[in-house]
């Protein structure tokens, strides 16, 4: 059956809220913040977290993009919305790096820790495409270029596009973002522009459109799915023990760690409230709290866990332990870091981010052709992933 025959299930995705997902936020966040602390495991994988959260994102912008097409606000209310979610923490962020923080800084002699160079990059979300992108402070903020890069296109393409036409647009970037990833690799472009740039990193937002319009389709069902699933997560894991800069990494890698992440997206998404175990662990409540408060992890998490390792450094350095009390040290601290890191999260969603998420019912999507659900498009909206 093809993709315009099939009927549009109700359950439409961005429509019901799937606890799962919130338990897959949760899991990337956690890879995100342990590759960050220099856990030894999470150094070599804990990148694809942010891979994770590019699908994850896709897959729910696509979903909303999709049920509230026929609406006349279409473009004026996802966008209000996506700025209410987005901006406010983010540049909040900014404000008190470049204004506060870096004067402090400069007035006690700690400049060589903050740079303010590059700051209009950032306050534009064009900080990936500028070559002093790895701001030791603000080196996590490339993810979040990359992202809203790409939506200013998307909806438009959600809009006029139809569904089978959209698919073969989602489905394309994986074959030309991983022809320009070899190109460029082969004409020795650094690492950190193959990582960074839009360009290159498109196909796994896209994918994560792609399961969007399938599950939209009516597509839930295929056989083998938990067989299916571990391969999917083994592929994945084994993939990212490739060296992380390696030629390899840097091509097949990435578009191997996209397919495998849309696979765990569209096993949670289809599996929703299943008895398994995998489904079982994404529903459990430590995932479902890191998942609702990933994006404020997000921000503010690495200043925190920075921090954190120059204090340890100085602890090491002055006391000299032995290889036992070391690691000791290094278990205290990640997890003093991990825990202030959720506590900043806490704060911000409760200080911040939940003041200007009630804003959003001043954007409703209006009756269209089709009935809106405003109560239940809200919460979807307000679990909405802005990851990096």
């Amino acid at each position: 059956m093809s993709l315009e025959s099939r009927k549009i299930i109700p359950e439409v995705t961005a429509i019901k809220h799937i606890g799962e997902l919130d338990g897959i936020r949760g899991i990337a966040i956690v890879l995100v913040v342990l590759y960050h602390s220099h856990v030894s495991f999470f150094v070599q994988m804990g990148w694809s977290g942010v891979d994770l959260f590019f699908v994850l994102s896709g897959f729910l912008i696509t979903s909303i993009l999709l049920n509230t097409k026929s609406s006349p606000s279409y473009f004026s209310s996802f966008y209000a919305r996506r700025m209410l979610r987005i901006l406010p923490l983010y540049f909040i962020y900014l404000f008190v790096y470049f204004w506060v923080a870096l004067p402090v800084a400069h007035n006690f002699g700690r400049a060589e820790a903050f740079t303010g160079s590059g700051q209009l990059w950032f306050w534009l979300y064009l900080q990936n495409w500028w070559s002093g992108s790895g701001t030791l402070w603000l080196a996590h903020f490339w993810s979040l270029g990359v992202e809203e890069q790409f939506y200013l296109v998307w909806p438009l393409l959600v809009f006029l596009l139809s569904r089978r036409a959209l698919a073969y647009c989602s489905a394309l970037p994986l074959l030309v973002c991983l022809l320009l990833r070899i190109i460029f690799i082969r004409r020795h472009f650094p690492p950190e522009v193959i990582t960074r740039v839009t360009v290159f990193r498109i196909d796994t937002l896209a994918i994560g459109g792609l399961v969007a319009i399938l599950v939209a389709c009516g597509i839930r069902q295929t056989r083998y799915k938990l067989p299916a699933l571990l391969g999917a997560a083994l592929v994945g894991v084994g993939i990212c023990w490739m060296p992380a800069h390696s030629k390899l990494m840097l091509t097949v890698g990435y578009t191997g760690v996209a397919i495998a992440s849309a696979y765990v997206v569209f096993y949670a998404v289809t599996n929703t409230g299943a008895p398994e175990g995998f489904s079982r662990v994404l529903r459990s409540q430590i995932l479902q709290r890191l998942g609702k408060y990933s994006y404020g992890i997000y921000i503010l998490h690495l200043p925190i866990i920075r921090w954190v390792a120059i204090e340890r450094g100085k602890i090491i350095n002055h006391y000299h332990p032995g290889e036992l009390a070391y690691g000791g040290i290094f278990i205290l601290t990640t997890v003093i870091g991990c825990s202030a890191s959720y506590s900043a999260a806490l704060l911000s969603w409760n200080l911040v981010e939940k003041h200007f998420l009630r804003l959003k019912g001043r954007f409703g999507y209006g009756t269209g052709d089709a009935p809106f659900d405003e109560r239940e498009l809200q919460e979807s909206m307000q679990r909405e992933l802005a990851p990096f």
